[in-house]
């Protein structure tokens, strides 16, 4: 088991998807991410049994819908625990700030890191009838405002 403490910034967290998908092709099966965010990492949970916690001691940043995290997650006394960080110095070392989060874990970035998230079609749906409700409001305000 290897305990992975993330970042708490959204872009870092979508990169740190890459870090998590090249510790499981390098054969670690059993990983924990202490995270703010679980939906982007929803394919990682169902389809390769990635572990999600959330961050203690901060509250939240998005509110998602349907639960992925868990708060019982039991953790083994003597586990790896990989804090990914960077800073200017590690940039500098390392090339570029997603090399120095791979380098916080151990490992070299890769020539081409994915870090892509598949979008399941109910949440594209989902987000089209948001959007088209938004623009049918908008447009009906400005009608109201302009006239005909």
């Amino acid at each position: 088991m290897i305990i992975i403490r993330g970042h708490l910034g959204f872009g870092d967290c979508i990169h740190q998807r890459a870090i998590i998908r090249s510790l499981m092709e390098r054969g670690e099966t059993d990983i924990v991410l202490d995270t703010f965010y679980g939906a982007m990492y929803w394919d990682l949970v169902r389809k390769h049994g990635l572990k999600l916690r959330p961050v203690n001691g901060h509250p939240p940043r998005v509110r998602e819908i349907g639960q992925m995290m868990r708060h019982n997650v039991r953790v083994a006394p003597g586990v790896q625990h990989v804090r990914l960080r960077y800073n200017a110095a590690s940039i500098r070392q390392h090339g570029s700030i997603l090399a120095a989060q791979y380098a916080c874990a151990g490992l070299t970035m890769p020539e081409r890191p994915d870090f892509s998230i598949p979008v399941p079609q109910a949440w594209r749906d989902a987000a089209r009838k948001l959007i088209g409700a938004a623009v049918c409001v908008g447009v009906a305000e400005l009608y109201d405002r302009i006239g005909p």
